[in-house]
């Protein structure tokens, strides 16, 4: 161990905050664009995630301090069994769930507006890898 230095550690300092990882954006993007370069890449920017017990104002505190529009909604085994996003909560969902059961925001849980596993669309990468923009704009019209 003599070839190696100790290095100085202190304290931290209040009010630290920490990485994320980024995905680089182009700054310009056509329709010809690949898809790829307007799609989050989540092998490079971390996936945020909530359980589907947790309240709707603690999983939009959660999207707000992430800087994210969608959670994943998991289980105790990390399997995703739904989707919320801000539009969700914010929106004509949640508007509509609270005059249906008469239930309060603060009581309502994020299981009981997210998009659940089954009614969830999804592409095949493999499709995506190969697509351009106008692709994509073309799928999500139709």
């Amino acid at each position: 161990m003599s070839q190696f230095r100790i290095l100085t550690a202190g304290a931290l300092d209040t009010a630290t905050g920490f990485q994320r990882p980024r995905q680089n954006l182009p700054e310009q993007v056509s329709l010809d664009s690949p898809a790829l370069d307007v799609m989050t890449d989540l092998s490079k920017v971390t996936a945020e995630a909530v359980s589907a017990n947790v309240s709707v104002d603690d999983a939009e505190e959660k999207m707000i301090a992430s800087g994210v529009r969608l959670l994943f909604v998991i289980n105790q085994l990390n399997q995703v069994i739904g989707i919320v996003t801000s539009k969700d909560l914010s929106g004509e969902r949640i508007l509509s769930r609270i005059n249906d059961s008469h239930t309060a925001r603060k009581d309502l849980i994020v299981r009981d507006i997210m998009t659940p596993q089954h009614k969830i669309e999804v592409l095949e990468m493999g499709d995506v890898a190969t697509a351009r923009v106008g692709d994509i704009v073309a799928t999500l019209k139709r």
